[in-house]
Parts: structure tokens; sequence; C-alpha cells
């Protein structure tokens, strides 16, 4: 890489070397205090040829105590890379002939911020990079300036340096914040960003019951998207979908939504379409279908009615009653042991939702049947499942 600079600087993370530095400094006549000395200070510097190679000479007085420093490459348009030969314990004298310094492209992000609504432009929305928080995965370093305001035609540019993915928070006045991760080499030339606002979405609100009409005080709640009202522009599953959306799409997908004292909620919606409302209270349970417009609220009632209880009977195969385990699947396990006689019953088993139960023992296991319990709190009657013979 021709024509780029290399700097040794001073490794102020570690302490040693944070006052090695600063005798450094002191030494060549520049008296500082210690909270002043600046980390980005060169102990010396060198631009290479065109061959990619430099020669660094420096001079550095003998010190009492080690000094780290770290060899930083720079070039317009790229980003230094640290790795573990970069960071060098000088004590002189110390010659080395086996440095390698690393660039890298920078990350560089261009677009425009517009209103969902209407795809008009936003001007001065802020867009702000954070290091990425996927589990596992290295975001590589960015750059002090994170952030940038957008101009009076919406348009952007941020430069994330060596950055490998970061995660842009994008604001303006009276629009829902947006979320946006970006992944070095599948970012698009023009970063397009929608904003919406609140009262653009649509919600559902209304009430959680028993049977009777009595609310349910802090009722959980779930809500699944069955349908979108427009599946080419406002289906939150697209990679399409608005920005800003994708937080209230995150906070919807939550299957912990509680309702108020008095049994009723409210929660915004990133788009219309048909949506089921999964409630649960106790040994309670119900669920609706509620079709919402793409714009403001829904009403929605939902009804519980009490879980059934499930009872089976297993036998081998003499028709004999025999101690097994009986499991209940419907996404989760439920299960419990037979008594003495062959038989039990589980109870809390959710309503109009198709399960399966079968009966194991010692490794062999019985038919499967398949049942959708039905409302009203009654004991739903399996009847006899049999363990097959070893």
């Amino acid at each position: 890489m021709p024509d780029a600079v290399v700097r040794l600087v001073p490794d102020s993370t570690r302490p040693y070397g944070f006052l090695a530095a600063l005798m450094v400094l002191e030494s060549a006549g520049e008296s500082r205090g210690l909270t002043s000395l600046s980390p980005g200070k060169d102990l010396g510097r060198a631009v290479t040829d065109e061959n990619g190679r430099f020669d660094l000479e420096t001079r550095l007085p003998v010190l009492p105590l080690p000094m780290f420093a770290n060899l930083v490459a720079e070039k317009a348009g790229w980003s230094d890379v640290s790795y573990p030969g970069g960071n060098l314990e000088v004590q002189p004298p110390l010659e080395r002939n086996d440095l390698i310094g690393y660039l890298v492209p920078s990350l560089v992000l261009k677009g425009a911020v517009t209103d969902a609504a209407t795809g008009f432009a936003i001007a001065g929305a802020r867009i702000e990079a954070s290091p990425s928080g996927h589990p596992g995965r290295d975001p590589g370093p960015l750059p002090e300036a994170r952030g940038t305001t957008a101009d009076l035609a919406g348009r952007f540019r941020l430069e994330l340096g060596g950055a490998r993915e970061a995660d842009l928070r994008v604001s303006a006045d009276g629009f829902l914040e947006g979320l946006v991760r970006v992944v070095r080499g599948s970012v698009p030339a023009d970063l397009r960003i929608a904003l919406a606002r609140q009262e653009d979405l649509p919600s559902i609100e209304g009430s959680v019951t028993y049977v009777r009409g009595l609310p349910c005080p802090e009722a959980r709640f779930s809500l699944d998207l069955l349908r979108p009202l427009d599946e080419s522009s406002r289906d939150p599953r697209a990679s399409s979908f608005p920005a800003s959306l994708q937080s209230i799409w995150e906070v919807v997908r939550r299957e912990d939504h509680r309702a108020g004292p008095d049994g009723a909620f409210r929660i915004l919606l990133p788009c219309g379409g048909t949506w089921m409302v999964k409630a649960r209270c106790g040994g309670f349970g119900g669920k609706k279908v509620v079709d919402v417009a793409a714009r403001g609220a829904t009403s929605c009632q939902v009804a519980l009615d009490e879980d059934c209880r499930i009872r089976v009977r297993v036998v081998d195969g003499a028709g004999m009653p025999v101690v097994a385990n009986v499991y209940l699947e419907r996404g989760g396990t439920l299960s419990g042991s037979t008594t003495v006689a062959g038989a039990v019953e589980i109870g809390g088993v959710p309503i109009g939702e198709e399960i399966r139960i079968y009966a194991e023992r010692e490794g062999r296991r019985s038919r499967e049947v398949r049942a959708a319990p039905r409302p009203g709190g009654e004991v739903f009657d399996v009847g006899t499942l049999e363990i097959p013979p070893p």
C-alpha cells in the first residue's frame, strides 16, 4: 500500500505505557500535566514507498519503565485494523524488521432519510452509529465521530472506518426512532431509511374479560401476524420494511404483553392486516382474529374461557393399567405421570388448539392422538393409550 502514513503512538490504555510516554514528552521539552497527555501524540512516523514498505526511526530516552506503543497505519479512504503484532513493548535500543500494518477500505454509508408515508425527505434527521449488539460477533472498531445530520434534501454520508457491522439509530422531530443494522459487504450504494409518525400507524386496543364480562386484570397476551394488509411494502418480515417500524415489530413479537389492572390494553402495530390476539390469565385462555386497518385504532375484545383438563388411561398389551409418562405437545411440552391405576388428568390445557398426546414407558411409545380441547372447563377424555410390548 503506497503513500500510507505509519505512526508509532503511545498505548495509553496501559498505565506503564502512559507514564513512560509522559516521560518521553517531558524529556523532549514538552511540559504537560498528567491529564493533558494526548494518546495520539506521535513517537515517530514514516510514509510507505511504492511497495508499501516503510522505515520508521525515532529517538527515545532510556526509561525506568517499559513503554507500550501501537503501530497505526493511515490513508484516505482506508482504516487501520488492529492486530496483536501491532502492539509493541518499546525499550531502547529496539530494532524490528517484521512489523506489518493492515488497512481495510473504510465503511462509508451514503443515503437518504424519508417519510415512510409520503416519501418526502426529512431534513435534519440525526444518524448515530453504535457497535452491533449481535451476540458472538465482533463488530469491529468504530471511529470517535459516529454520527451525522442529514442535509436539506435528507441525504447523509457517514464514515465508519474499519467497522464490520453497526447499528444505526435514526431520529427526527415528530417521527418514531428508526433502527437499521448495516453489515460490511451488504450495504446498498444508496441506503434509504424511512421513518414513520405514530399517528400514521395502526393499533389494537380493547380489553380482556372473563366469559361473563368481568375484567381480567394483568392478563398476558401475544399477537401473531397472520397476513399483512399489503405484502409488497408493509410486511415486517420483508427487507424493504421501514426502519422506524423494526423496533415496533420487535416489541409486538414479544409474548409477554400485559393488560392493565382493568383488563384494558393498547399496542401499536407496525402494519395493518389480519392479526390474532391470544390471551391467558390463570387457568383461562382465549383468542380472537382481528382485521386491522392501515391506520388508526381497531377495537378488540377477548373473552377468556376456562382451560380444560385432559384425561388419559394407559394400559399394556394385555389391557392392564400401567405407570407411564403422558406427554402433551403444542409448541412446548406438558407432562404428567399416570397413577397406579393407569390414569392421569392434566389441567391448564389451552382450548381450541390442536395438541398431540402420547404415552411412553421404558422407551416404548404408544400411538399418537391428536385432539382440540373444547371450551367450558370440561374434562376432555382422550381414551386409552396402549404401550406396545418389549
